[in-house]
C-alpha cells in the first residue's frame, strides 16, 4: 500500500523506512546514478539509484540499492579520534624533547659564557699586572684598544683613553732601523 506503483524486491530489513519512501517514488533517474544520504532511526543510509533498461534500451525502472554506512562512519570516527590522540602523544613527545634539547643548549652556553668570564678575568689579571708594557690593537684603523699600565708609563700617556687614541706610528720614531717612515711601516 505505501508503493502501489514499484515492486520492491529484496529488503534486509524487518521494515522499510519511512524517511526513505521518497527513493522508492522518485522515477526517472537520468543515464547517471544519483546518491544521496539519509539518516533513519539514527543510522546513516546512502541511497543509491539508477535506471534499468531492457534488451531495447527503454527504461523499464529504477534500481534502488540502500546501505547503511553507520558502522564505516564509526569506524571512522574511532580512527580519526586515534589518529587525533596519537598525534598529541606525539606532539607532547616532540615539545618535551624540544624543551629538554633547548634547556640542554641553554645550560651549555651559560657554562661556556661562565667559563669565558673567568678565562677573561685570568688574562685581564696577567695583562693588567704585568711589569711588560702589553697593548691590543683592532684592525682596519690598528689604533691601540687597550694598554696596561707599564704601557701607559713607557709611552708617556696620561691615562688609557688618551693611549687608546694613538696608533703605533705616532708613539714610534719617525724613521725605522731600514730608514723607512714609521708611520708606512705601521701601515703594513
Amino acid at each position: 500500500e505505501r508503493f502501489p506503483d514499484s515492486v520492491l524486491i529484496y529488503s534486509s530489513l524487518p521494515r522499510f523506512p519511512v524517511e526513505l519512501d521518497h527513493c522508492v517514488v522518485a522515477t526517472g533517474y537520468d543515464d547517471s546514478h544519483t546518491s544521496e544520504e539519509a539518516t533513519p532511526g539514527g543510522q546513516t543510509w546512502r541511497v543509491m539509484g539508477t535506471p534499468v533498461q531492457d534488451a531495447s534500451s527503454a527504461v523499464v525502472g529504477d534500481l534502488i540499492v540502500l546501505h547503511d554506512t553507520s558502522p564505516e562512519r564509526a569506524a571512522h570516527r574511532r580512527l580519526l579520534t586515534l589518529a587525533a590522540g596519537v598525534e598529541a602523544i606525539l606532539l607532547a613527545g616532540l615539545f618535551g624533547f624540544l624543551f629538554i634539547l633547548l634547556r640542554r643548549t641553554d645550560m651549555s652556553i651559560a657554562l661556556q659564557q661562565a667559563e669565558l668570564r673567568e678565562s677573561e678575568a685570568r688574562y685581564r689579571q696577567l695583562f693588567d699586572g704585568s711589569r711588560d708594557a702589553m697593548m691590543t690593537m683592532a684592525p682596519p684603523t690598528w689604533t691601540f684598544t687597550s694598554g696596561n699600565q707599564a704601557a701607559l708609563a713607557m709611552f708617556k700617556a696620561a691615562d688609557e683613553a688618551r693611549f687608546t687614541a694613538l696608533g703605533p706610528g705616532a708613539v714610534s720614531p719617525e724613521r725605522q732601523p731600514d730608514e723607512r717612515p714609521s708611520a708606512d711601516k705601521a701601515r703594513e
